[in-house]
């Protein structure tokens, strides 16, 4: 019951936590148990997570809201990589290592996850706007392509060609 009070989480009849939970070292090695199910609503309010039903070829899942425009960076490998601060950073998925990637851009869009992914948990924190999910976004769209990331919608709208 000790628990169960410190937690504030709910429990499944056999004594299983129940949700999606992650245990996460901060720099300073402090240790946090964080219970996604809980803060989510809270850090994102109440957009509405939908994959578009547009017939537009460009479009995926709202990880975090907003809306930005900037020019297309192509990220294949987040060590060798240059990155100017604004860009719009899409790449396969996002890990730890992008972190220093994902500050700098002005959105994110990966070819691959969910709202409960690495590039969608980091950019809502960070308060960027981010389109998970993005089918052959890396074949769609050349370095430098002038877009506009209408998130909440889960679209990209392609500017210049």
């Amino acid at each position: 019951n000790l628990l169960k009070e410190s937690l504030k989480s709910q429990f499944t009849n056999t004594n299983y936590l129940k949700g999606y939970f992650e245990y996460v070292v901060w720099p300073d090695e402090s240790g946090h148990f964080v219970d996604y199910n809980r803060i989510i609503p809270d850090m994102i309010g109440d957009i509405n997570f939908k994959i578009s039903d547009s017939n537009q070829k460009l479009t995926g899942t709202c990880a975090s809201p907003g809306q930005t425009s900037g020019k297309v960076k192509i990220v294949l490998d987040s060590q060798n990589t240059e990155f100017n601060e604004g860009e719009i950073l899409v790449c396969p998925m996002t890990t730890v290592d992008y972190v220093p990637l994902m500050k700098k851009a002005g959105g994110i869009i990966t070819e691959q996850g969910n709202i409960l992914s690495h590039a969608a948990i980091v950019s809502r924190e960070m308060k960027k706007p981010c389109i998970v999910g993005v089918k052959n976004v890396l074949n769609d769209l050349k370095d430098g392509d002038e877009i506009e990331m209408l998130t909440d919608d889960g679209k990209i709208i392609l500017k210049n060609r």
